[in-house]
């Protein structure tokens, strides 16, 4: 409302990427450093946590600001504080918490390129799942995922990062779906959980 404007220029990445690319949740670091200059140039530094990453997650692809719902907080969340993210919001007051766990020292990470090139994006990707209506879930499938989501939560909590990598990888939703679809090349989703 004040005239305040955010030019990002971007510069060649390796492979011809650009740094919005490749699924790594590039707009969720736009967004908080945009917020993040607002609240320094205007003042802001008693916004709460929770608010900064509202905030930021109105910028974000799907957000509403008509509406007041934010998009992809866990790309925000995770641009804005580092660390494990754990977000969810109240069905109560629909105020979103963002509680931040530090990660244990011993856990690293390695974010792997593939060689298959992805035609069609991030949003080729979201496509292939369809419709939040048709995402159909069955008690088989969902109460041992939430099972292990608890699991590995609560593990790195306790700094237990054996329990964390037993629990965390199986993904029986997303990853199986866009396999089968060719998004990640040429093998089909049965070789996931191999």
């Amino acid at each position: 409302r004040d005239g305040a404007r955010i030019t990002i220029e971007t510069r060649d990445f390796p492979r011809g990427r650009q740094p919005g690319g490749g699924g790594m949740g590039y707009s969720g670091a736009e967004a908080v450093g945009a917020l993040g200059g607002a609240v320094l140039v205007y003042g802001l530094e008693d916004m709460t946590r929770d608010d900064f990453v509202t905030y930021a997650g109105m910028g974000e692809p799907g957000g509403n600001v008509e509406a007041g719902l934010p998009g992809h907080l866990d790309n925000v969340a995770g641009s804005a504080n580092g660390k494990f993210n754990v977000i969810a919001t109240s069905p109560l007051t629909g105020r979103v918490r963002v509680n931040v766990v530090d990660v244990p020292e011993d856990l690293s990470i390695a974010i792997v390129y593939s060689s298959h090139t992805k035609t069609t994006g991030t949003a080729g990707g979201r496509a292939i799942l369809g419709e939040p209506q048709d995402l159909v879930l069955t008690r088989e499938e969902y109460v041992p995922t939430i099972g292990r989501i608890s699991a590995s939560t609560l593990a790195i909590v306790k700094g237990d990062v054996d329990s964390f990598l037993e629990y965390a990888w199986a993904d029986p939703f997303h990853q199986p779906r866009r396999a089968r679809a060719g998004f990640y090349g040429g093998f089909d989703d049965k070789q996931l959980g191999q």
